[in-house]
């Protein structure tokens, strides 16, 4: 698990996302510096891996990027509290 509720990594121009909300993950994805262009499913994910699939999936699904798990490199990222 991880220390923070947030966790992030950047592939081509895209921010991908992944936050814990009680006890599930939600996966968004947005064009990097444009934060009106966040994508969510809305699904609640059980845990953090299945919200890193699911924010893949966003990728592809809806901004038509496939983005190669193994070129990810997810970082915690802080959050406005």
């Amino acid at each position: 698990m991880y220390d923070t509720d947030m966790v992030s990594a950047n592939f081509e121009d895209l921010l991908l996302t992944i936050t814990k909300h009680g006890e599930y993950w939600r996966a968004r994805v947005e064009e990097i510096d444009d934060p009106d262009s966040a994508l969510t499913d809305g699904t609640d994910y059980a845990s953090p891996d299945r919200a890193k699939r699911g924010a893949m999936t966003i990728a592809l699904d809806l901004f038509g990027t496939s983005v190669p798990e193994e070129e990810l490199q997810w970082r915690s990222t802080p959050m406005d509290r």
